[in-house]
């Protein structure tokens, strides 16, 4: 996985901190709104996050 440490809720923009050791699809909750949220990562290899409702 790539450096990043934390990426944004889309739901509330709330920073959700990764443990570095997540693969793309992996289910993670966002720990203000407890969203659940998949891991993705774009052509040019940046990851995000989307709802996985």
């Amino acid at each position: 996985m790539a450096e990043t440490s934390a990426l944004l809720c889309p739901l509330c923009d709330c920073e959700v901190m990764l443990d570095g050791d997540e693969k793309i699809g992996d289910q993670i909750y966002c720990a203000y709104c407890e969203a659940p949220l998949k891991l993705a990562k774009t052509k040019d290899d940046r990851l995000y996050l989307v709802e996985d409702f």
